[in-house]
């Protein structure tokens, strides 16, 4: 731990490339206000959500579990089993049910924290290229997004010309067949063009430049409480792209990485402050706090 505060002390101190975006957004993710060391047990992070501006829900991909990390006392309160072993890696919450989404399209409904845990319904999501990583809820529309990471063998699946994001009907406990948003890449493309948007260089395993089309391979997905722009990180691209509710395109940010290794995990406070988790790979999983700016 002592190594861990010593390096992020650096971090903190040592200049880091400024962000780079369209500026349309009220956030300096390059400058987080907090950068927290998760508990070990939290190394594969690969999903969060706030519960109340206290208490965060996380999951991580290798165990069925529910831990509950206070904020204040930096530390797992409880952890509930509600499946068995499996690669889980997006959650959700409504203010009643946890949903939990595996990749390989199952979700799992929970009903409480009290409740043991354990998942009350199942649900498949027939998505194409299911590779789920990503799920929020939909407060104005009462159902979850989520959408495929599209990295799937299946030639359809790699050379997709756009990234759809999906709903699940709360009220109906539905797939809805319907897209909620399509995202075509030329889209994306004339964003980062328009607004003069450098993306980082890309190595191949020689160390030679490479360039490589935008994927958006969602990570996880959060909902603004205040605006309902649809915020979602693709954690191998080291990229954070924001929508409208609507689907346009609004901002693309360059997520530095020296703080954002590996973003698996985003998530809102009542006012607007975010929360990003990354995996911890070779070393501790992290937390890190960006305030909303004024």
């Amino acid at each position: 731990m002592l190594i861990f505060n010593t390096l992020i002390g650096l971090l903190l101190i040592q200049p880091v490339n400024a962000q780079v975006n369209s500026g349309e957004i009220p956030y300096n993710f390059n400058q987080p206000a907090k950068i927290i060391a998760l508990p070990e047990v939290l190394k594969e992070i690969s999903g969060i959500v706030m519960i109340d501006d206290e208490n965060m829900a996380c999951i991580e991909d290798e165990n069925g579990k529910i831990y509950i990390y206070n904020l204040k006392s930096r530390k797992i309160e409880t952890s509930n089993m509600f499946g068995y072993k499996g690669d889980y890696e997006g959650i959700a919450y409504n203010g009643n049910e946890f949903f939990i989404a595996r990749n390989d399209g199952v979700l799992f409904e929970v009903s409480s924290v009290q409740s043991g845990m354990e998942a009350e319904n199942f649900y498949s999501l027939p998505v194409p290229c299911a590779d789920i990583e990503s799920i929020t809820f939909n407060k104005l529309k009462n159902c979850l997004l989520f959408a495929s990471k599209g990295t799937s063998e299946n030639e359809v699946c790699i050379n997709q010309s756009k990234r759809t994001i999906y709903s699940f009907n709360l009220k109906s406990k539905s797939f809805e067949e319907n897209p909620f948003v399509e995202i075509p890449f030329e889209e994306i493309n004339a964003f980062l063009k328009k607004n003069n948007i450098v993306l980082p260089p890309v190595f191949n395993s020689k160390g030679e430049i490479i360039k490589e089309q935008i994927k958006l391979r969602a990570s996880d997905m959060a909902i603004h409480p205040l605006t309902s722009d649809i915020y979602i990180l693709s954690a191998s691209e080291h990229l954070l792209f924001v929508f409208s509710t609507k689907g346009a395109l609004l901002d693309i940010v360059v997520l530095n990485e020296v703080f954002y290794p590996q973003a698996e995990g985003i998530t809102f406070t009542s006012n607007g402050d975010i929360y990003i988790s990354n995996e911890g790979g070779n070393g501790s999983p992290t937390l890190l706090f960006i305030k909303k700016i004024e």
